[in-house]
């Protein structure tokens, strides 16, 4: 049976629910889950899982399912670490949703924070609003971001999407500036508005740009031919899949353009732009 938790009081400072998994929570009794205990916070004392949410169980057949509801937006660090299970966060939430996670699924119906999937390196984050700065960046002090797994943002993303990333896929809706900076290798998808100098500085991967209005490129990117590439019908069918929608299909029709780089790092990366769209910051 899955485990609900849900939101019976709002923190008036952010909490770090860091340890939270469904592992650890679901084979729990009430009174013990509710006796769990919360990683250090910005919340000036140390707290319980009770503190904060009500307990009760949901007989889906499902022993590995953690819901929590309510709005989270204070409450960072959900997920962080997971390796297995599912967790459905029914509302917002805050900062580093996913950090590390290894394995496991994490759906977020709201908006999240910054720095979701920090530091991830497998399982599948789908956050159904908007997400903030930093979306699949590097641990602070780590060589390279996210290093495997999936994450679907339906919504916007803020700037600084996927710096330094070496593997994995990240499909959002938009962005801000900077997508892709020091991208070492991976898939990265924005299906709308991009910002400023996506791919800037990275040395491999692949940018997919199917906004409607021109993306900004870094001047130092070189382009190439105009093609219908191989892979996105792969592509488009593995989003549709880890989706459960067809909202991603029409972002790879057309024609387009493939510009290579960064030059200023001998770079090897591939940037597709539509054909009717693309130019660079030197013009």
């Amino acid at each position: 049976m899955s485990v609900r938790l849900t939101l019976i009081c709002r923190p008036e400072a952010s909490v770090s629910l860091a340890g939270m998994a469904p592992a650890a929570v679901c084979p729990l009794t009430s009174d013990a889950a509710l006796a769990f205990p919360l990683a250090e916070s910005l919340w000036p004392r140390k707290s319980r899982l009770g503190d904060w949410f009500g307990w009760d169980r949901i007989d889906d057949q499902r022993d590995d399912r953690l819901i929590v509801s309510g709005d989270l937006s204070l409450f960072d660090d959900i997920g962080a670490g997971l390796a297995n299970g599912s967790m459905l966060i029914d509302g917002a939430a805050g900062d580093r949703v996913g950090l590390g996670m290894s394995g496991g699924e994490i759906e977020v119906t709201g908006s999240v924070g910054d720095e979701a999937a920090l530091a991830m390196s497998g399982g599948l984050l789908t956050i159904h609003g908007n997400a903030g700065r930093r979306l699949a960046a590097a641990f602070p002090g780590q060589r390279h971001g996210m290093t495997g797994g999936e994450v679907i943002v339906r919504g916007a993303a803020g700037d600084d999407v996927a710096p330094r990333m070496r593997r994995g896929l990240v499909a959002i809706g938009a962005c801000g500036d900077f997508p892709g900076t020091n991208m070492r290798s991976g898939t990265l998808v924005v299906a709308g508005a991009c910002g400023r100098f996506p791919g800037a500085n990275m040395v491999r991967g692949t940018i997919i740009l199917a906004g409607e209005s021109a993306p900004e490129l870094p001047a130092t990117f070189l382009p190439g031919a105009t093609t219908l590439p191989p892979f996105f019908p792969m592509l488009a069918r593995r989003l549709a899949q880890l989706d459960g929608s067809g909202d991603w299909t029409d972002v790879f029709d057309g024609r387009w353009q493939v510009f290579h780089g960064d030059m200023l790092r001998a770079g090897r990366g591939e940037v597709f732009v539509r054909t009717r769209q693309a130019r660079s910051a030197s013009k």
